[in-house]
């Protein structure tokens, strides 16, 4: 079964924040906040980055688009999906994102991460989108008008379960290799300051 995007899910884009978001003295208003970053999109997607979002001391997050643990996160400049991992804190969105809720009773939050990242179907239409662009960045409108197929929900969680563990071992095993480097690094240096005795 096909459908679009805009059957399926609502979309949110990201906040612009204002310009000062430092702490100056007698400011008590403005609250200790965590904006969505490259590097947090990066450790989400298990491909390395930070967990912690870049600070700012911001008057009213409340005003503001936040993502929590599971939700959907797009960026539509590097045209790339992921889900939200546990931060411990609320992340603020920018403009350089933009959050999906799904209807849960019909998509499957990790398949749907599948399907936008990795299917040629979804890739091909993206592809399309940005033909005859200067600046490649999809628009919220044009997300929506994605089609896309759909397994029975039931399906759709065990390929979009089967996805996310692909990502974690991934990482589990990078995490591994660079370990095994160290350690055969600290070996090296202790043969080569042995021989020096």
């Amino acid at each position: 079964m096909f459908k679009k995007l805009r059957d399926l899910v609502s979309m949110e884009n990201g906040n612009v924040f204002p310009k000062d978001t430092s702490l100056n003295d007698g400011e008590l208003k403005k609250e200790l906040c965590y904006l969505y970053s490259p590097a947090v999109f990066e450790y989400d997607r298990y491909l390395g980055g930070d967990a912690k979002g870049d600070e700012r001391y911001i008057e009213f997050p409340q005003k503001f688009i936040s993502v929590l643990t599971g939700d959907i996160v797009i960026s539509p400049v590097t045209q790339l999906a992921t889900i939200v991992r546990n931060h411990g804190t609320p992340l603020l969105l920018s403009p350089n994102y933009v959050k999906v809720l799904p209807d849960e009773e019909k998509l499957d939050r990790a398949y749907f991460v599948f399907w936008f990242n990795e299917l040629f179907e979804s890739r091909k239409q993206i592809f399309e989108m940005k033909q005859g662009t200067t600046v490649i960045k999809l628009s919220t409108n044009s997300l929506k008008e994605l089609t896309i197929s759909l397994p029975n929900l039931t399906q759709q969680k065990l390929i979009g379960t089967g996805y996310i563990n692909s990502l974690m071992l991934v990482e589990q095993l990078k995490r591994k290799q660079k370990l095994q480097v160290a350690l055969l690094k600290g070996i090296n240096q202790q043969l080569i300051e042995g021989e020096k005795l």
